[in-house]
Order: C-alpha cells, then sequence, then structure tokens
C-alpha cells in the first residue's frame, strides 16, 4: 500500500509539472499577443502579469522541491538551449550591426561602374565572363560584400549579372504578380538588381524561380510601385544580354538552359585580443553556432554545385 501511494504521489507531481509548464509558456505567449498584435496600454499588461505571473510563481516554486530528486535535469537543458538562443540572437544582432555601419562606405548600385572603372585602371581592365552570376545581397542599395572582395582577385564580372536581395514581410503569403522587382543597374550593360519577396510562411527556391525568369516563364515586370518608384525593365533584356551578337561563344543551348553560379558570402567572426574572457567565450560559441547553422545555400534552396562561397571577417 505505501508503494501505491507513492506512485500516485509521483504522477499527481507529474501532472503538476505539466501543468505548469502550460500556465507559464501560455502566460508568456498572451503577453506577447498583448504587446505585439493588439497594442495594449503598459497597465493592462501590468494587471495582466501581477494577476497570472503570481499563480505561475507559486507554481514554480512548489517545484522546486524537485530540483534535489532529478528535476535539475531538465532545467540544466533548459538553461543551455536559452542561453544559446539569446547568445545567437545578439551576436545575430551585432553582425547587422557591423555590416550596416561598414555598408555606409561602400557604394551603392549606381557606382558599380565606377568602381569597375577604378579596378581596370588600377590593374588590368575588368572582363565580362559570358555566363549568369547571381549575387546575393542582404541590402537592397549596397553592393555585396562577395563581389568586393572577389572581383580585385578576379578582374572578371559575370555577363549578365543579377544582384538578388530577399526579403521578408509581415504576411504569411505573398502574391506572385508582387513577388519580383526587377532594375536595370544604370550607367552599366547586363547588370540588374531582383528584390525578391517573401511571406514568412514561404520558402525561397532560387535554383528553380532564376532560370524561370531568365527564360520568361514568369510574369514579366512583376512587382508593386509601393515597392520602388523606378520603372521596371522587361526580363528580355536579361534574355537579350544572354544571347548577345551572332558571334557570342553562347550557344542556344546555354540560352535554353543557363549556367548560373551563385555567389555567396560566408560569414566567420573573429574577436579583438583585448576583449575580457567573457567576450571571447560567448563570441567562441557564437562562431560554434555559425559553423553548425544552415548555410545560405541550404535556406534559399540553391544546389551546391552551382554555389562560390566567399569568406567575410566580422569583428564583434
Amino acid at each position: 500500500k505505501k508503494k501505491k501511494k507513492k506512485k500516485k504521489k509521483k504522477k499527481v507531481l507529474c501532472v503538476d509539472t505539466t501543468a505548469y509548464g502550460v500556465m507559464f509558456l501560455t502566460s508568456i505567449l498572451y503577453t506577447a499577443v498583448l504587446w505585439y498584435n493588439f497594442r495594449s496600454a503598459w497597465w493592462k499588461l501590468l494587471l495582466f502579469a501581477v494577476v497570472f505571473y503570481t499563480i505561475d510563481v507559486f507554481f514554480f516554486a512548489s517545484n522546486l522541491l524537485k530540483v534535489p530528486n532529478g528535476g535539475w535535469l531538465p532545467v540544466a537543458i533548459g538553461v543551455i538551449i536559452s542561453a544559446s538562443m539569446f547568445i545567437w540572437h545578439a551576436g545575430r544582432s551585432k553582425t547587422q550591426r557591423y555590416l550596416a555601419e561598414r555598408s555606409q562606405s561602400l557604394p551603392s548600385w549606381n557606382e558599380l561602374g565606377k568602381v569597375l572603372q577604378d579596378h581596370s585602371n588600377k590593374n588590368s581592365e575588368v572582363r565580362r565572363i559570358p555566363s549568369v552570376g547571381v549575387y546575393l545581397s542582404s541590402h537592397a542599395e549596397i553592393l555585396p560584400e562577395s563581389l568586393r572582395s572577389l572581383l580585385p582577385r578576379t578582374l572578371a564580372l559575370n555577363s549578365p549579372c543579377i544582384f538578388v536581395t530577399v526579403k521578408y514581410v509581415s504576411v504569411p503569403y505573398v502574391a506572385e504578380r508582387e513577388r519580383c522587382v526587377i532594375n536595370k543597374i544604370p550607367h552599366l550593360e547586363s547588370c540588374f538588381h531582383v528584390l525578391l519577396v517573401y511571406g514568412y510562411m514561404e520558402t525561397p527556391y532560387l535554383s528553380e524561380l532564376i532560370p524561370k525568369l531568365i527564360q520568361n516563364e514568369t510574369v514579366e515586370n512583376g512587382g508593386l510601385g509601393i515597392l520602388t518608384q523606378n520603372l521596371l525593365p522587361s526580363m528580355s533584356a536579361i534574355r537579350q544580354s544572354l544571347s548577345g551578337p551572332s558571334s557570342s561563344p553562347i550557344s542556344q543551348q546555354t540560352i535554353d538552359m543557363p549556367l548560373i553560379t551563385y555567389y555567396l558570402g560566408r560569414d566567420k567572426v573573429k574577436v579583438d585580443p583585448k576583449k575580457w574572457i567573457g567576450h571571447k567565450l560567448w563570441v567562441a560559441y557564437y562562431d560554434f553556432l555559425l559553423k553548425n547553422s544552415r548555410n545560405k545555400a541550404s535556406q534559399f534552396h540553391i544546389k551546391h554545385e552551382d554555389v562560390l562561397e566567399i569568406g567575410t571577417w566580422i569583428e564583434l
């Protein structure tokens, strides 16, 4: 009988633990919805927190008795996961700030012709390679770091050259006619900027979309006027730059199935040796998370044999 009573007590404890976890998560979700979606006043949030979080505190205090008897394991796992999430968020935020500060000194799309001319004057002339080159750019107006690193070493630029920026909006799905915004880069032949808009429930498949754009299988001049004030040129300009003159070495077969190279940036973090040991530890852990995270090729569903990664140093 004593053994049966003990088993019943354990079952009750499990139910209490589950109830506490569900109630605590529900309180957090309600608070987030009231703040982000309904934009409730601060006093309403405070009143909600006082009532519901007080109940959660009593449940939490009752569950503290289980920590010495094996309850420390899920607590430790939760602390490790939470610390990893906070470190990842802090690292991504610092990386974005670093790139934003550095992008202020980088040239814009309108200055791409000037950049090519400067490299041609300093070295030999920049050649145009008769193949499709796609550069992924996180900023819609700034040249990507991958091009800045690759151009001085190769003195070559693809023709045509397509700079792609993927933007996510706060709606689940985006209509196909609003998916794509195409702009021709001025003062430079066969260079285009493509803005792709996706909802948070959608997944971009660039290996399928870019060839369709070139082959005109999607709606031409797709895009909304609210996204850009410029007139959108037709994708036939890209197809014309692919075909070129009759003496061009590109065959008709290449035009039907173009050889596309995707140039992606690969971030590598480094830390100032003068920083204190705690800062070095979290940067090292963030670097570990970054190495094991999903790369851009997998994120945008690009075939790995079509990818050329270019490393970029980021100091945190």
